[in-house]
């Protein structure tokens, strides 16, 4: 039994020993991020699904991301109004339709990084209830576009 504890320690004190020599690894998204480049979109009102983002058309509602929150978390708008969504904040954010991460389905809209001082602008077509997401902090950053019937 005293065998068996000793070559555990030995296990163990050798698992320390590695990690005070190497360091705890670079996995830590925690850490990337931090270390990530600030300004991390070259260009604004980008889209990675290749829907229309809308450039000319009128802004109904303008979302803010500030302290890893989207203020205000509901908006309103007429189909075929804008929402746009400004970057306020100190680190780079997404904005993504939520259709859940098994789902499947290709979501109406999805930006590219956006970067402190930024924007990107959607305009849904259709009138319903669209939730979307940033995909860089999901946890904290999530909200609502009621689009009513009836063009702009």
């Amino acid at each position: 039994m005293g065998r068996l504890l000793a070559a555990a320690l030995v296990v163990v004190a050798a698992g320390i020993a590695t990690v005070v020599a190497v360091g705890p690894g670079t996995d830590k998204p925690e850490k990337r991020e931090a270390n990530a480049p600030k300004n991390q979109s070259s260009h604004t009102e980008s889209n990675l699904t290749g829907a229309e983002v809308g450039t000319s058309a009128p802004v109904g509602a303008t979302v803010r991301m500030h302290g890893l929150k989207f203020h205000p978390a509901v908006v309103h708008v007429r189909a075929g109004q804008a929402v746009k969504f400004v970057n306020d904040d100190d680190v780079a954010h997404t904005v993504y339709q939520d259709v859940g991460a098994r789902s499947g389905i290709t979501p109406l809209f999805a930006s590219d990084r956006i970067g402190i001082g930024q924007a990107f602008r959607f305009v849904p077509k259709s009138a319903g209830t669209i939730k979307y997401v940033c995909t860089l902090h999901p946890a904290t950053m999530h909200g609502e576009i009621v689009v009513e019937a009836g063009e702009a």
